[in-house]
């Protein structure tokens, strides 16, 4: 559907004006049309369906916007899992699990999981410990 097919000029400027928020005292002023104007406009289909339809842009180019920021905050978020401080890094990573659905409501049973590592997964933290020593030496 047309929204402007059936509108005058500044019928089609009220109904932006009306999108934009403008109180109908403030369009009438601007428009230099009378309140009662307005009322006869608004009950026009063509005049709702335009500003329907400037509200319905607005909110999709709105819409895209802020999932493109949320990619960024995403992304950003990511890399903090890398912080030195270790309250960023929890931070980040608390608010990346709480936000995909992982919150603290849900509890994990770990009771099946002993809660020291075991002599050979100390061993193989010692040994990659290490290599990472010897990695960082090297890298200097």
């Amino acid at each position: 559907m047309q929204p402007n097919a059936t509108l005058s000029d500044r019928q089609a400027r009220a109904a932006t004006l009306e999108a934009m928020g403008h109180t109908t005292a403030q369009i009438a002023d601007l428009m230099g049309v009378h309140r009662a104007t307005l009322f006869r406009w608004r009950k026009d289909a063509a005049y709702r369906a335009r500003v329907a339809s400037i509200l319905e842009d607005s909110q999709r180019a709105a819409r895209a916007v802020l999932e493109s920021a949320s990619i960024q905050a995403a992304q950003r978020l990511q890399g903090l899992l890398s912080s030195e401080d270790d309250r960023v890094a929890l931070r980040a990573a608390t608010t990346i699990l709480d936000r995909s659905g992982h919150g603290t409501t849900q509890r994990i049973d770990l009771s099946g999981v002993p809660r020291y590592p075991t002599e050979e997964k100390q061993d193989q933290v010692l040994e990659l410990e290490r290599l990472l020593s010897g990695m960082q030496a090297a890298a200097k």
